[in-house]
């Protein structure tokens, strides 16, 4: 009887040890996506706002005719 309460002890504490185990790796893994988001957050409001400033540099300004002096339009 005390051979087969010492066995179930040791199966109980292996099991512990995987589920301390898994619960660590958890905690890490957690932290870890927290990073990845902040990182995902703010790399797509860069990518908002580098998409801007592309697309405020695409404006053509059609009708106003400039002088040879510096590209200054002319009255």
């Amino acid at each position: 009887m005390s051979e087969r309460i010492d066995k179930h002890a040791e199966h109980l504490e292996m099991v512990e040890r995987g589920v301390s185990e898994a619960e660590d790796e958890q905690v890490t893994a957690s932290g870890e996506q927290k990073q990845l988001e902040k990182a995902v957050t703010a790399l797509q409001a860069k990518a908002k706002d580098l998409e801007a400033c592309s697309n405020r540099n695409n404006l053509r300004i059609v009708g106003l005719v400039e002088s040879i002096n510096g590209g200054v339009p002319s009255h």
